[in-house]
């Protein structure tokens, strides 16, 4: 897709016939899991058919660190994110005929409720088989999190009372069970009753339980997305507590996560907010970064404070500064306080992160630093990013553009960051406008 020396309005244009024509279809078709309800995001759905050369080569030569052609699992995250985005996709009109996303959605959100909705102890499971039996029961606040994510879109697109009121409950039981009362915010894993898991531990759970964070730990990622999950919350319920819960979490993440001094970024703090005192835990995710700078803005919006756009462009140029491409464009994966990126991998989440902190830097202040970052960007993206005619996104790159990990879809690939910022592209940009609620 060539975006050479078009307004802004014609490529929201194209973007909305991607995702329209080619980019949905593909989510639709492989994702929904017919026999066992839920999704399956696997790569196993390849067909040659619809691959370019350059993609047939990469595969028939085992270039790539991909991972598993098959799944063997359905995480919480990952059917909670292909809920929202065929919730999402549906709510903007893009249903038809021929693919209904709606009832894509209601059937990620049976699954959802009939497998993986822990009914003794509340709250949702960490992961299950193929055909929904329990793998793990643990509960974490990511994956709790991303679960009233979902549920607010659904509610969005179906009109249902039920998921939101399942949402609003879910919230309650997160914070009756992992608000930490000693040190304030909240504590991030636990046993299926919610039991805090304090142990501090040399290997994280991503490791042993393919949960993200560090037991004892406090995370940038788990602290972003319950705010993300927050906003959207209060958003449609006005509710007093998530609102003063959402003014936590926001607070939380400027002074300790994403400062307003960049350089004071971090991905862990201890319990207690002190700093964890160990190299292998210092720097910064550039992804998460950006990321927080857009939804601050947003938080701030819903909560109906003035929206610190000082902290956005600090976060937003720091990022642009150490950790962007100027010559191919794309950002990188991590970096460490005032210096160039320390890892020049470019991850597909964090370019569409990138995009939807751009695309609110530049509707909000266009000049000429953050045009040609976005420009770049959207060109980086369509040319290295993109290696199959259906037009998903492989999970990553060399800072050259050399293919690592060419998986499409999986338990860590779902379509909700780049969905997600192509809708914050076409929604600020089309003549027409939409009904994204960011």
């Amino acid at each position: 897709m060539d975006f050479a020396g078009k307004q802004k309005s014609e490529i929201a244009e194209d973007l909305e016939a991607y995702l329209r024509h080619r980019v949905m279809p593909y989510w639709y078709d492989t994702a929904i899991d017919a026999a066992n309800g839920g999704y399956k995001l696997a790569d196993e759905h390849y067909t040659a058919g619809i691959f370019r050369r350059k993609w047939l080569l990469l595969v028939r030569s085992n270039y790539s660190q991909r991972n598993s052609l098959r799944t063997k699992e359905k995480q919480l995250v990952s059917q909670c994110r292909m809920l929202f985005v065929f919730s999402l996709v549906h709510r903007l009109g893009y249903s038809g005929n021929e693919r209904n996303y709606l009832k894509a959605a209601e059937h990620g959100y049976r699954f959802l409720i009939e497998s993986m909705l822990d009914e003794k102890y509340g709250g949702f499971y960490w992961r299950t088989d193929l055909q929904g039996r329990v793998l793990d029961q643990g509960k974490s606040l990511y994956g709790q999190a991303f679960t009233i994510y979902a549920l607010v879109e659904y509610h969005r697109a179906s009109g249902l009372a039920d998921p939101l009121d399942r949402a609003l409950a879910l919230y309650r039981k997160v914070q009756e069970k992992f608000y930490d009362g000693i040190n304030s915010g909240w504590i991030e894993h636990g046993e299926q009753d919610f039991t805090p898991l304090n142990a501090l531990s040399s290997r994280s759970l991503w490791t042993e339980r393919g949960m993200p964070g560090m037991i004892g730990f406090k995370s940038g990622n788990a602290n972003l997305h319950w705010m993300e999950a927050l906003i959207e919350l209060y958003c449609l319920t006005s509710d007093a507590f998530v609102k003063t819960s959402l003014m936590s979490s926001l607070n939380i993440n400027k002074t300790f996560f994403y400062p307003s001094d960049p350089s004071g970024s971090c991905d862990y703090r201890m319990a207690e907010w002190s700093e964890v005192g160990d190299s292998n835990y210092e720097g910064m995710s550039y992804g998460h970064t950006v990321e927080f700078a857009w939804l601050m803005i947003y938080a701030q919006k819903v909560l109906q404070i003035a929206p610190d756009w000082n902290h956005f462009d600090n976060i937003l140029m720091h990022a642009l500064k150490y950790g962007f491409d100027h010559k191919k464009g794309g950002f990188y994966w991590k970096g460490f306080n005032e210096h160039t990126a320390s890892d020049t991998t470019k991850v597909w989440w964090v370019q569409a992160e990138g995009l939807a902190a751009l695309v609110e830097a530049v509707q909000h202040n266009t000049n000429a630093y953050y045009e040609r970052a976005l420009s770049l960007l959207l060109s980086w993206i369509f040319k290295y990013q993109i290696f199959s005619d259906d037009g998903i996104w492989i999970a990553s790159t060399t800072g050259e553009g050399k293919p690592l990990d060419i998986t499409k879809a999986g338990s860590w690939k779902a379509a909700y960051h780049e969905i997600r910022a192509i809708t914050k592209f076409i929604d600020m940009f089309s003549p027409s406008g939409s009904n994204h609620v960011s």
